[in-house]
This record gives structure tokens, sequence and C-alpha cells, in this order.
């Protein structure tokens, strides 16, 4: 966690126009209002602030659920937002050079902010090596509750020159036994462009279960990240793992298998392109949902140990999610 100082620092604060020279990112994937930067000698750290209201202008309630009482933050959106004020925290890069969030290590989910609460993120600068460049954050609300937490790793590169194919790499995806196409609207409790699935491909009760999805050129999000030269939102995957894992436990409650009024499953999830590619690994992700009556509810993220970021994806890329030695809790 994040420890500010208290002593003699050097501060800046940021507006959001003066924060948009610092990031690509526009439209709804604009998820910071404002940002102070502390910097003592080395040390830099940040704190940023957002408040997300009903009919939002730039429309960033896309990134809400609605639960029993409330509509509050879909949970990964948490480590997107510290990544932007990490991001704003290292200050003007080098022209033609862009900072990719690489790894996101002992994420938690103590709380949630709800529609138009106000929204406070600390980051702390790390040890950097060499291009990597290490930061911790935490989500806090008005009151310093802690909310959420985690670890993040950064990776400076050249957008246009994509990933390395000697760094890339490969594993065999399973076999499709089956098709199974999904409706948006089973996952009611959020917006269809938040819907990472298309297809169920594989599943069987010991613990597996594969999905398929394709990222559209037309997503509204290709509008906003890293507008020009879009890129899927590193996040959308690890939602697409939680996507995937809500399927899971929708067919174990309609075989029997669940009881109770809540769920919550672990497991590991492979993320790949069509040729075997990995663009994310998450290690013993977190999941927990409702049951209300015969139905489940909205999936919570709760934690991740490790996600690590393998490759780039673009609009028109399809993906093969993975989730296998799934446990349920």
């Amino acid at each position: 966690m994040p420890n500010f100082p208290e002593g003699e620092y050097c501060m800046k604060n940021l507006n959001q126009e003066e924060i948009k020279n610092l990031l690509p990112h526009r439209y709804e994937n604009l998820l910071i209002d404002e940002e102070d930067i502390y910097e003592e000698e080395a040390i830099k750290k940040g704190v940023l602030k957002l408040t997300v209201n009903k009919n939002d202008s730039l429309k960033r309630d896309v990134f809400f659920k609605e639960t029993k009482d409330n509509k509050v933050f879909i949970e990964p959106v948490y480590m997107e937002i510290l990544a932007l004020g990490s991001i704003v925290s290292m200050g003007t890069l080098p022209e033609g050079i862009t900072a990719f969030f690489s790894a996101i290590t002992n994420y938690k989910k103590n709380g949630d902010i709800k529609e138009g609460q106000l929204l406070i993120g600390e980051v702390e600068k790390g040890k950097a090596k060499g291009d990597f460049h290490r930061f911790s954050g935490v989500i806090k609300n008005e009151n310093n509750d802690l909310i959420a937490e985690g670890d993040l790793m950064a990776f400076a590169m050249n957008a246009s020159l994509g990933v390395a194919d000697s760094d890339k790499k490969q594993i065999e995806i399973p076999n499709k036994t089956m098709e199974e196409i999904v409706q948006k609207n089973h996952f009611s409790w959020k917006s269809s462009s938040m819907v990472f699935v298309d297809k169920i491909v594989n599943y069987n009760e010991e613990g597996t279960i594969v999905t398929e999805y394709t990222y559209p050129q037309d997503h509204v999000f290709t509008q906003g990240h890293f507008p020009g030269n879009p890129v899927m939102m590193g996040i959308s995957q690890w939602i697409a793992g939680a996507d995937a894992l809500w399927l899971y436990a929708s067919k174990q409650l309609a075989a029997g298998n669940i009881a109770g009024t809540s769920v919550t499953l672990s497991a590991d999830i492979d993320i790949v392109k069509s040729d075997g590619t990995v663009t994310a690994e998450l290690k013993n992700c977190v999941c927990s949902a409702p049951i209300i009556g015969n139905v489940l509810g909205e999936m919570s993220v709760t934690s991740t140990k490790k996600l690590y970021f393998r490759d780039i994806v673009k609009p028109n890329d399809s993906l093969v999610i993975i989730a296998k030695n799934i446990l349920i809790q």
C-alpha cells in the first residue's frame, strides 16, 4: 500500500485537460478527473480522483454493473484506473513511446464504489528495471475505506512495433466439443459492451470451460483506447475470464451441483489468439456471485494472484478463453 509523504515534497495538480496531454485515452476510457503528483527525490506518488454520475458526459457509466441495491464499478476497472494514474505519474514519455501494462498482481477487492460516489486512487512508483516500471496502488472512497488494492508493472515500448515474436508464447488450444451461442442479455446486470464472450466451445463438470470472443471493429472502446491505433483493454480480457466462470457456474447451478445463496469459484485462465498465441494468463482468479432463486446473479472478481499480459489484441482478433482447474468453494 502506498505510503504518502508528510514532510517536504514537490506537488503538481493536474486537471483533466492536462492529464490528456499524458494519456492517449479519450471518451469512456478517460477514467481520471484530476491527479496530484508528489515528487520527493526519486520517489513519485499520485493521488487521483474520479466521480462517475448517472448519464456521465463521457459515458463512463458503461463500467458499472447493477447489484441488488446499487450500481457499482465492475471490479477489474479499479486496476485500470490505477494503471492510468500510474502512467500520469510517470510524466511525459519520449516521443513514440507508450506505457503498456504487462502484469497485475496481488489484486484484492474489499468493497465497492457506487454511481455518483467519489473514488480516490493512490499510486506509488517502485524501482524501475530497464523499460519495466513497478507500481503499487489502492482505491479508497471519501471515507478513506479501502476498496481495492494491487500491484502493477508497466512496459514502455514503441506501440507501432508490437511484441517481438521471440517474446511470444504459444500453447495448444483444447478441441471444440460443442458450439453454444451466448446471448449478451444473459449478463443482464451490465452493458452488452462489457460482455466479452460469443460462444461456449468446450465444457465439462470436472473444472473446465472454453469460450470464444472476437473483439469487434466497432466496439465502443476502439474510439477511446489508443485512438488511431486501437487495442483491446487488458482488463477486458480479465473480464472475459470472469464471464467464462459465470457461464460455468450457471451450468453447474442448472445441473443441481450448486446450492445456497451464493457461489465462489477459483480458476487459472489462459487467453489466446486463434493460432495459440497467448495474450493473457491469470493465476488463481477468484470470483463470486449471488444465487437468487434458481438464477445466478452478477459476477464479482474478488481477487487475482497474478495476471500477465503477453500480447496486444487488436480489433477483429479472435480469442479463445480457457478456464481450467476450476474449483467451487
